[in-house]
């Protein structure tokens, strides 16, 4: 098993995974898949695991703790970076790993979009160009896509894409969704505990497994040359819980810590990266030596006074006054990369490998292609 990159893939490199993706794939020079379940083998040639929103500072000392075995086994063993990330949230960064392109091509901007009289989360079917699901699909190979952010509905694709927990559409329709979800009761605070906080934290670790999970089991059910799988509670839990996670750096009344809570929640945080480390090993063990193992995150985390909170809203709202994109809301309009960017670091490989018929699948540096 090869270990392509490890997190935390930050987002100036994350356009190249599309290309990446691609280019292993064809570089391998296997028999092109004719239709799901029909991969030369039954491993998948590239993994790639989207875990939302995960800092090295978190990871590093349960790593070291040996809390965190998969993760720690893949950093060892493979490469390991921190990049750096842009974007106007989530949805548009991942958007922009799956694309190779930056939110004013792609066309995913923040996390909603205008649906007549309505704001509705942004859509698959917002986004203006194509994905990597496509470009494979569309050359042959198989791909399996579940739970990917901005992913529905789902999309036709040589394989199958499941798009959210909630009954609801799969491509092709009637995908076996069958699984054994790992269960999380052990993960949870007592009964006794603040009930809105346990069932917010509930509900993040069962979405948590059910994606990772649902991946492993469809990787297994149905092989093909890709697989991607994402999930977002990793981000949600610690945007909830690190308040209880490290209440000596919320000292504001703001916050409204209380002990009782903080005794109940402190390890919210460590039990959701435990718990996606050992999804990740189920997903480890369908793998072969040949295959490539990518797991990265979009952004990472920090506890931010209430007066930094504060700055960021005032300095948006001087730029919005002007008519302008602030720098913490993002570059959205901007679709080129800087000399020495490190999104140039992929198309400078692939020109060094000549491979052409790789790069006229994608475009890099904002031209006009």
């Amino acid at each position: 098993m090869k270990v392509f990159r490890y997190p935390h893939c930050f987002l100036r490199v994350l356009p190249s995974f599309a290309a990446a993706a691609v280019s292993i794939l064809f570089a391998a020079g296997e028999i092109l898949a004719s239709e799901i379940g029909q991969s030369r083998d039954s491993s998948p040639k590239i993994l790639l695991i989207g875990i939302d929103g995960v800092p090295w500072s978190l990871l590093d000392p349960m790593m070291e703790a040996g809390e965190l075995p998969n993760l720690h086994s893949l950093a060892k063993g493979g490469l390991r970076a921190t990049m750096i990330t842009r974007g106007d949230g989530s949805p548009s960064k991942w958007t922009t790993m799956a694309t190779g392109t930056l939110s004013g091509r792609h066309g995913i901007h923040g996390f909603q979009v205008q649906d007549g009289t309505s704001m509705v989360p942004v859509r698959s079917l917002d986004r203006k160009v194509s994905a990597v699901w496509n470009w494979l699909s569309d050359a042959g190979r198989s791909v399996g896509v579940v739970n990917y952010r901005a992913g529905w509905p789902p999309e036709k694709v040589r394989g199958y894409v499941v798009t959210k927990r909630e009954p609801g559409p799969t491509y092709p329709a009637d995908l076996d969704l069958t699984a054994d979800i790992r269960a999380i009761d052990e993960l949870l605070p007592p009964l006794s505990c603040d009930k809105a906080l346990r069932g917010s934290l509930q509900e993040a670790y069962e979405e948590e497994s059910w994606a990772l999970s649902t991946a492993a089991a469809l990787a297994e059910r149905y092989p093909t040359d890709l697989v991607i799988t994402y999930s977002h509670s990793t981000d949600a839990v610690e945007h909830s819980f690190w308040k209880f996670f490290e209440p000596e750096r919320f000292h504001s009344p703001v916050w409204n810590l209380q002990d009782e809570h903080v005794r109940c929640f402190k390890k919210a945080i460590p039990n959701v990266l435990k718990l996606t480390d050992s999804l990740i090993g189920d997903l480890l063990e369908g793998l072969n030596e040949q295959s490539t193992v990518i797991v990265v995150s979009d952004h990472g985390q920090i506890p931010m006074p209430v007066s930094r909170i504060h700055r960021i809203f005032v300095y948006d709202r001087f730029y919005a006054a002007l008519g302008l994109r602030g720098p913490v809301a993002g570059e959205g309009q901007h679709d080129k990369a800087e000399p020495g960017d490190l999104i140039s670091i992929a198309p400078d490989a692939f020109d060094r490998l000549e491979f052409a018929r790789l790069m006229a699948l994608t475009c890099f540096h904002g031209c006009d292609a």
